[in-house]
C-alpha cells in the first residue's frame, strides 16, 4: 500500500460520513452511481427470481403430468404383452369355435334340403299311424342370417302314438322346434294335436360359407382372423421409445419374462359327445292314456281287475288283509338284525309285520317300519274304474299304565 492510499480511504470515510442520506440527488457522481447501479442490479435480481420460480411451477406440473402419462403407457405396455402373449391360444380357439360352428351349421337345412326335412317329418308321422289333418308350410322369415320356415300342423291319433312322433321329431339331426301345442279330443275318441312347427334353415354352401359376394368377404375375413402369424411382443411406446435408455430395456424385458397374474381364464372343454345329444325316446307305450276315461273292470295299469282290487287276483293274500283297519292296534316293535319288525294286534292276537307285507281290506302294501308307526300304501277306488295310491299310518298305542 502506498503512502497516498490511507490518506484516500480517509478522505472517502469522510465523503461518506458526509453524505445526506435524506437526499440522495446532492450526493456526488460517483457514490451516486454507484448507487444506481446497486439498486438496478437488485431489481434485476428480483425479476430474475420471480421468473425462475415461476418457470420452475410450469416446470413441474410438466413433469407431473409426465409421470402420471409415463404410468399410463406402462400400463398400456403390460395389456399389450399380455394380449401378445395369448394371440396363439385365441388363434387356436377361434379355429375351434369356427370348426364348432361349422358343426353346427351343418344341423341346418341349406334352401335346398326344406323339402327333403319337411318330407322326412311326414314320413315320421305315417309311420305312427298318425293322420295328417294340416300341413302347411307359412311364410319365411328372416331370423339374423338364417331363415325361419314355420309350418302349421294338425295331427290326428291315439296318445301314445302322438307322443313317439314328438320324440321323432325332437329326434330329427335338423333343428327343428315344435311350439305351441294343444292337445284335444275329437267325437270319434282320437287325440287331434295341434302345434306349430319351426324349422331354421340358412342360404350356405356345404362349405359353410354364404354363395355370393357376401360369402367371398365372410371367406376373407375369416382367414384373415385365423391366420397363424409370427406372434410377437408389442414395441415401446412412442412416448417411451423417444428416449432409449438401459433402465427402459430392461423394464421391458422384465415385463416380457414375467407371469401374467391376471391372465385370461380358458374356457373349459367340452366334453366329448356333448355337443351331439342323444336322441330322445319315448317309453310312455306302456302307460294308460290319461284322455281316455278309465272302464270297470280295467286297473290304472290297463289290465283286468276283480271288483274291489286292482291288479291280477292270483296272488295269496296275507292274514291281516281280512280285517279292517280299526281293528289293528300296534303294540310295539321288534329289532331282527338290520330289519325292523311291528307288532300289530288283531282280537287277542299279535302279527309280526315286515316292510313288504299287506294289511286292511284295501291292499295296504307297508313301506317302512318305524319306532312309532308303520306306514304303508293302500289302493282306493276313484269311483270311475281307475285306481289311487293313498298313504296311511298306524301309529303305536300307548301303554295303559297297571291298577
Amino acid at each position: 500500500m502506498t503512502p497516498a492510499a490511507p490518506g484516500r480511504l480517509q478522505r472517502w470515510r469522510q465523503t461518506l460520513a458526509g453524505l445526506d442520506r435524506a437526499d440522495p440527488w446532492s450526493w456526488p457522481v460517483l457514490p451516486r452511481r454507484v448507487l444506481g447501479l446497486a439498486v438496478c442490479l437488485l431489481a434485476g435480481l428480483l425479476v430474475l427470481l420471480g421468473g425462475w420460480l415461476f418457470w420452475i411451477h410450469e416446470i413441474e406440473a410438466q413433469q407431473a403430468d409426465e409421470q402420471s402419462r409415463h404410468a399410463r403407457l406402462r400400463a398400456d405396455y403390460r395389456g399389450k404383452v399380455a394380449k401378445a402373449r395369448e394371440l396363439g391360444e385365441l388363434r387356436r380357439e377361434g379355429r375351434a369355435a369356427l370348426g364348432s360352428l361349422g358343426l353346427l351349421e351343418g344341423r341346418l337345412p341349406a334352401s335346398s334340403d326344406m323339402e327333403a326335412l319337411l318330407a322326412e317329418i311326414n314320413r315320421a308321422g305315417q309311420a305312427r299311424g298318425l293322420e295328417f289333418l294340416l300341413f302347411k308350410p307359412g311364410l319365411a322369415s328372416r331370423q339374423g342370417a338364417c331363415t325361419e320356415q314355420p309350418v302349421a300342423l294338425r295331427v290326428a291319433g291315439s296318445y301314445p302314438a302322438l307322443g313317439a312322433f314328438v320324440a321323432d321329431v325332437a329326434g330329427v339331426a335338423r333343428i327343428v322346434t315344435l311350439n305351441d301345442l294343444g292337445l284335444s279330443r275329437q267325437a270319434g275318441g282320437q287325440l287331434l294335436l295341434d302345434g306349430m312347427l319351426r324349422a331354421l334353415h340358412c342360404p350356405f354352401e356345404r362349405d359353410g360359407t354364404e354363395a355370393g359376394p357376401a360369402g367371398d368377404l365372410a371367406r376373407h375375413r375369416h382367414a384373415q382372423l385365423f391366420a397363424e402369424p409370427a406372434v410377437t411382443l408389442p414395441a415401446a411406446p412412442s412416448a417411451l421409445a423417444d428416449r432409449p435408455g438401459p433402465e427402459l430395456q430392461a423394464w421391458m424385458a422384465d415385463v416380457a419374462r414375467r407371469p401374467l397374474a391376471d391372465a385370461r381364464p380358458k374356457a373349459a372343454a367340452m366334453p366329448p359327445g356333448e355337443a351331439e345329444p342323444e336322441p330322445p325316446v319315448h317309453a310312455a307305450f306302456e302307460t294308460r292314456d290319461p284322455f281316455d276315461p278309465a272302464r270297470p273292470g280295467v286297473d290304472a295299469a290297463g289290465g283286468p281287475a276283480e271288483a274291489g282290487e286292482p291288479g291280477p287276483s292270483a296272488r295269496i293274500k296275507d292274514v291281516l288283509e281280512a280285517f279292517p283297519l280299526s281293528a289293528m292296534t300296534m303294540v310295539g316293535t321288534l329289532q331282527q338284525g338290520t330289519r325292523r319288525v311291528a307288532l300289530i294286534r288283531v282280537d287277542r292276537y299279535v302279527h309280526a309285520v315286515r316292510a313288504g307285507q299287506r294289511l286292511g281290506l284295501n291292499q295296504g302294501r307297508v313301506t317302512q317300519v318305524l319306532g312309532d308307526r308303520v306306514e304303508f300304501v293302500e289302493s282306493i277306488a276313484d269311483g270311475r274304474g281307475g285306481w289311487l295310491a293313498q298313504p296311511a299310518m298306524l301309529h303305536l298305542t300307548a301303554r295303559q299304565p297297571g291298577p
